[in-house]
């Protein structure tokens, strides 16, 4: 019996040990950083900023929003826990050496809350927060700065019928530098009797304009029957919130994220029980619809967590169908590389690629070979 006290006494201050002063302590042989806590954070962005600092959003599984930094060497400079948050969403860096990144507050109830757009400087300190609320819920997915030295977001919100049926809009927000709003913009025809839902998951500038992919999720027989992952819906928007282009498609299943080229291209992520890229000309025009990840050795099955996809240099893409696989498309969309790792793509400063999921960093090279993995 002593000798068991005393085996359980050890583990448990090895386990203490392995996190020191609540900063990420690699794990030999997992290939996972974990918390002080000893709880896996789910990661929803990253970016590399120009001093070099992958910057993350993502959430705990108890306790909360988190936003951190890494250096080039994947060790932790910074990290921000957000208790009052559910979520930390999308980040982006800013002109004026910021961040800012979304995120959605946790009031303990599903679908009642508002969405948050938060600025911070480079150490990870806090200048100001704002929130957004329309209706009964909201959630801003995606946020980039806009040539005046605002914000343009994209999420949904949420609405509730008389008979207590919620659907939603897409939603659109556009803010000054210090995060008022200038206008907000719902978008799509719900259904209200029905419940549909029309939702923005992730947004690019072309130009002075700003493309909006996602969801069309109908709950009327037919359209269920026939899209039960939902329709693509997309949308350009002018900096004055005006409709550009606006189209549903419907023959391709959901979009999830999108990327443009410097042709002003635009290649997105989407599924209808499969996952696929499809690149479209400036016009929206089809030039490509992908090779499916079914098909071939890099298969897999359905879009999970924030898929992704970033443009490469020999004008393929990198893309990820949440959390369970990535593939390199070329510039044709055939699948010509691929691994079992998903999650989020970054570009990197020096040249590379940089996956990262759950805390595991993959820097690999055009090709898809790793250069280095934090294992």
């Amino acid at each position: 019996m002593k000798k068991i006290i005393f085996l359980l006494s050890i583990s448990f201050i090895l386990i203490i040990s392995s996190c020191q002063n609540g900063i990420f302590k690699k794990k030999p042989g997992k290939g996972t950083w974990r918390f002080s806590t000893l709880e896996i954070c789910n990661l929803q962005d990253i970016i590399q900023t120009p001093d070099n600092l992958f910057c993350c959003t993502g959430y705990t599984t108890y306790d909360g929003a988190i936003i951190y930094a890494n250096d080039d060497q994947c060790q932790l400079v910074w990290k921000k826990e957000y208790s009052e948050f559910a979520d930390a969403i999308g980040i982006a860096y800013t002109s004026d050496n910021h961040l800012v990144a979304t995120a959605m507050e946790n009031d303990g109830a599903q679908d009642i809350g508002p969405a948050v757009l938060l600025k911070l400087d480079m150490k990870g300190n806090e200048k100001w927060r704002k929130s957004f609320m329309y209706g009964a819920r909201t959630k801003i997915y995606d946020v980039i700065e806009t040539s005046d030295g605002g914000y343009m977001m994209c999420g949904c919100c949420a609405k509730v019928n008389d008979y207590g049926w919620v659907y939603y809009y897409a939603l659109v927000i556009k803010t000054d530098k210090d995060g008022n709003e200038v206008f907000h913009k719902f978008l799509g025809k719900p259904n209200a009797e029905v419940g549909d839902e029309y939702v923005f998951y992730d947004m690019e500038k072309i130009n002075d304009k700003y493309v909006c992919v996602g969801n069309f999720l109908s709950y009327d027989d037919a359209d269920a029957e026939q899209a039960p992952h939902g329709y693509g819906y997309i949308v350009e928007i002018d900096e004055n919130g005006g409709v550009v282009f606006e189209e549903t498609r419907k023959y391709l299943g959901s979009f999830s994220n999108c990327v443009t080229t410097p042709k002003n291209e635009v290649a997105i992520t989407c599924e209808n029980g499969d996952f696929r890229v499809i690149k479209l000309n400036s016009n929206f025009e089809e030039i490509w619809i992908g090779q499916t990840a079914k098909s071939g050795k890099y298969n897999s099955r359905l879009v999970g967590d924030r898929a992704d996809i970033i443009a490469t240099s020999d004008n393929g893409f990198f893309a990820t169908d949440g959390n369970r696989m990535y593939k390199k498309y070329d510039e044709n969309g055939n699948i010509v590389a691929g691994g079992k790792e998903g999650g989020c793509f970054t570009p990197t400063n020096d040249g590379y690629y940089m996956l990262a999921n759950r805390l595991i960093f993959i820097k690999m090279d055009i090709n898809g070979d790793y250069k280095y993995k934090n294992d």
